[in-house]
């Protein structure tokens, strides 16, 4: 017969390092992702760009804009394979949006008049800032309000066949737009913040348990016991007391009293003033 410590399973972990490690492979996976699906459309859109020039010459910017921009798609997809850690990771996916950024404005400035299509990824582009590009709230403002303020001035100010209604529903759609994405990243934040609570509860009963298990000791096997003086054999041989040698093999302990049955055979006065005391006769 032996005595062990209860199994308390799996090692434990810092399960909110650990989150904290699943939401930045989950984030890096997800800006890739974005980054890969936007190489159709950005190379897609030359045709768009070759119909609305109308000429080899006024092409030319709108084909190095592009070209320059799938290389940097490349160069962000190789970079985001790997994340060392999450200030590096919020730093590279802010000169992504930066990047974006500078992109569109570019293209909005050399477009013909009568185009529009670029606005319209403007607007795209910032709802992209919150949802496609995780980061803290402050470096998705600076890019998302940066965007939206530029795009706002070169659509009032740049000669353009845009209606006067289009020159207020622009810009109502980008405050409109930031807004929403500052709810969202707000209501991702708290949601973050909610879910390592929970975790680091979670680790901290885990801890506890594993405390509690590791003091218990089981006794387990066949224990060979005398059949008359109730001693228990040793595993050296020798013949314990119950009391001791559970005492020995567990955390146990014992308060010794008399039950009814041995006091009426060892203690037969007491037991009939007991039974004097109960009125049993």
């Amino acid at each position: 017969m032996t005595s062990a410590p209860v199994p308390t399973g799996a090692p434990a972990v810092d399960t909110v390092a650990s989150l904290d490690a699943l939401r930045l492979e989950s984030d890096r996976r997800l800006v890739r992702t974005m980054l890969l699906v936007n190489l159709v459309p950005t190379v897609l859109t030359l045709g768009t760009d070759a119909m609305m020039t109308r000429s080899p010459s006024a092409l030319e910017p709108f084909v190095l804009v592009r070209i320059a921009f799938v290389l940097g798609l490349l160069l962000f997809i190789r970079r985001f394979r790997r994340a060392p850690s999450r200030p590096a990771f919020e730093r590279e996916v802010f000169v992504l949006a930066l990047c974006t950024v500078v992109s569109v404005l570019f293209l909005q400035w050399i477009r013909p008049p009568d185009s529009q299509a670029i606005v319209r990824f403007a607007m795209l582009a910032v709802v992209g800032m919150y949802v496609v590009f995780p980061n803290r709230m402050i470096l998705q403002l600076i890019p998302a309000v940066t965007l939206s303020i530029t795009t706002s001035a070169i659509l009032a100010l740049r000669p353009s066949h845009v209606s006067a209604a289009d020159r207020v529903l622009v810009p109502m759609i980008l405050v409109l737009a930031n807004v929403m994405g500052v709810v969202v990243a707000r209501r991702r934040d708290r949601l973050y913040a909610s879910e390592a609570r929970l975790w680091r509860a979670e680790q901290d009963a885990r801890s506890a348990l594993e405390r509690t298990l590791s003091e218990l000791r089981v006794l387990r096997g066949v224990v060979p016991i005398c059949s008359h003086c109730r001693k228990i054999r040793t595993e050296v041989g020798d013949w314990q007391q119950l009391e001791q040698y559970v005492r020995d093999h567990s955390d146990a302990d014992f308060s010794h009293g008399v039950c009814p049955e041995c006091t009426a055979l060892h203690y037969p006065q007491v037991a009939a003033e007991l039974r004097a005391e109960r009125g049993e006769g």
